[in-house]
């Protein structure tokens, strides 16, 4: 699978951070815990964006900004002193470039913020009628596979008209709400500043009534619903103000002109749980009525009893473990007493499936994985207990002693590599692709890596590292046992491969906002290797850039139209790819 990571090389120039309060100690206790968030923002082409200003917001309140800075010459940054957080989200801004984001959690890891040119898109917006659209929220979201929740937006006037300011190049998709007809969608392909006509269209229209009971006389403030709407098998994305609903004092919210399409509703809220925790309504239904029961977090209603022994049945004290939506999201935390019991305040409604872990790295669960559980063919979920919430039954979960593999990462010149992804893969005989990723790890600014908690498994594993520093793989090895640790050899990487070019149109100029594809090809049996992506969109200039290719046969396509989801033709027949090199390859769109 051809994936990449920009190696987060802290130079010796001063990281630049606007000044931020510093925290001060209460008379109730010592000052507010903090972190360090460091990364790098680069555009789509892999170079670096110098002076990108740079807020963080937490968790709890998006809309709250918690720390700025601003990144250096070389796109570095170094945030210190950042009010800590059980997430981080740190949005990238730059000159006649859009935004970009990337967010962590936990334990901070380095981030790499993508931005990518952008234009300004003025236009009109209409009823069916005809008539202007005044006091409206108009939205441009990017489409595609990178640049993920990149948009603007802009509110039109008494003419109609907006103004949408910072958007990317690439195929966007514009929506507005329309009151009393429903939504005004265009795709378009924004290739530099333009201007559009935008209306309320003839898609059919259904009604959502949902009511959330149980819900105290003041309702959360962080109280929302996630509203995710899916047509022709793609996610879609609602404008404001239909993205963030708002609930009455009665708890009850109503989308009218929604367009008929399959939805899935989850209500949230810091302290509460749900039942059921999420309703999915079928595109050819409707109207919809979906009605929710609030619980509050911590109630008998929703604790959940668990024991957790040994292999020998002996209780095991003193091991934190998590509870957790399978899909993720809210979790709840228990530590076990010196009985090996441990009371989870679960933030899920009964009925909900759910994974339960160790965050002691000496311990993994185990759980005989039957058909239809995810870690029997999944092999990230086969240190996790699968089940399903019961409050009325006591979780009897069992551990074994972990696995674990550390190694150093040298970059080619024998430098340690730091802030580089490293990935533990399994054997998976007779399939292709032969090698799978279960586990995920980053080095520190030595180099070094380690991979905790691991259940042991039968199968060969090996360390692999595909970045824009270079590529390498270990030599296999095993955990069969439980409780082995391996230390891997130490791991050298090989130069990277580059390729990048020009994208032309039919007139041979240069063509922005066009999503090129790379892929695999095996020469061996004259066809994809793995069927993998990897997306970016060309520059105002029309130029593109993948860096770090991994060694191996490739091939190019490009997607120039809005809704494009796959091409058959190829933009560049099947070429070898060697390390170190550069390969410029120059394309051309296809006539219409």
């Amino acid at each position: 699978m051809l994936r990449w990571v920009v190696a987060l090389l802290l130079p010796s120039t001063a990281l630049l951070q606007e000044p931020t309060p510093r925290p001060q100690p209460s008379a109730s206790g010592p000052q507010e815990p903090t972190v360090v968030l460091e990364g790098r923002v680069v555009d789509l082409r892999g170079e670096p964006v110098p002076l990108a200003k740079l807020t963080v917001t937490g968790d709890a309140n998006a809309e709250v900004v918690i720390a700025r800075g601003m990144s250096d010459g070389e796109g570095f940054f170094r945030l210190g002193r950042v009010p800590k957080r059980a997430a981080w989200q740190v949005r990238a801004e730059a000159e006649g470039r859009c935004s970009g984001t990337d967010s962590t959690r936990g334990t901070p890891s380095p981030l790499r913020i993508e931005v990518h040119d952008c234009a300004t898109v003025k236009g009109t917006l209409r009823d069916r009628a005809g008539k202007p659209v005044p006091n409206a929220i108009v939205r441009g979201r990017l489409e595609g596979r990178v640049l993920w929740g990149s948009f603007a937006d802009g509110t039109t006037d008494a003419d109609g008209h907006f103004v949408l300011h910072g958007l990317p190049l690439g195929p966007v998709r514009f929506a507005a709400v329309v009151p009393g007809e429903g939504l005004a969608q265009l795709e378009a392909a924004v290739r530099g500043d333009a201007e559009i006509q935008l209306a309320a269209d003839q898609t059919p229209t259904t009604s959502l009534h949902i009511t959330l009971r149980g819900l105290p006389d003041e309702h959360p403030s962080d109280l929302s619903v996630s509203l995710l709407p899916y047509h022709d098998g793609s996610l879609r994305m609602l404008p404001p103000p239909w993205d963030k609903p708002q609930f009455g004092k009665d708890g009850v919210f109503e989308l009218q002109g929604a367009p008929k399409w399959e939805y899935l509703v989850r209500p949230r809220a810091k302290g509460f749980a749900f039942q059921p925790n999420e309703i999915r309504v079928k595109e050819q239904d409707g109207p919809h009525r979906l009605e929710f029961q609030c619980g509050v977090l911590g109630s008998k209603e929703l604790a959940c009893p668990a024991s957790l022994v040994d292999d020998e049945g002996r209780p095991l004290a003193g091991i934190p473990l998590i509870l957790r939506q399978s899909s993720g999201g809210a979790e709840a935390t228990a530590t076990t007493d010196e009985q090996g019991k441990a009371t989870f305040s679960s933030p899920l409604a009964a009925g909900t499936k759910v994974i339960v872990y160790s965050k002691d790295p000496k311990w993994a669960l185990d759980q005989k994985k039957d058909e239809g559980t995810a870690g029997a063919w999944d092999l990230r979920f086969l240190h996790d207990h699968e089940c399903v919430i019961d409050p009325a039954t006591t979780l009897e979960l069992h551990a074994v002693p972990a696995c674990s593999v550390a190694g150093q990462l040298l970059l080619p010149d024998k430098r340690p590599a730091p802030f580089l992804r490293v990935e533990l893969e399994e054997a998976q005989p007779n399939r292709t692709p032969r090698w799978m990723t279960f586990a995920y790890a980053t080095t520190d600014r030595q180099g070094r890596f380690e991979f905790v908690g691991r259940h042991h498994l039968d199968r060969e594993v090996r360390v692999k590292v595909e970045s824009a520093e270079g590529f390498v793989t270990s030599e296999p090895f095993a955990m069969a046992q439980q409780g082995t640790h391996v230390t891997v050899p130490e791991l050298s990487l090989a130069a990277p491969a580059t390729i990048e070019g020009v994208v032309r149109d039919a007139a041979q100029q240069p063509a922005p906002g066009v999503r090129v594809w790379l892929r695999d090809w095996d020469f061996g049996t004259n066809n994809q290797r793995s069927g993998s992506v990897v997306e970016v969109i060309t520059d105002r200039l029309g130029r593109y850039r993948f860096v770090g290719v991994p060694p191996g046969g490739a091939w190019l396509q490009l997607l120039a139209e809005p809704g494009e989801r796959f091409v058959r033709d190829r933009a560049k027949e099947p070429f070898e790819v060697e390390p170190g090199k550069t390969y410029t390859e120059d394309l051309q769109l296809p006539a219409k």
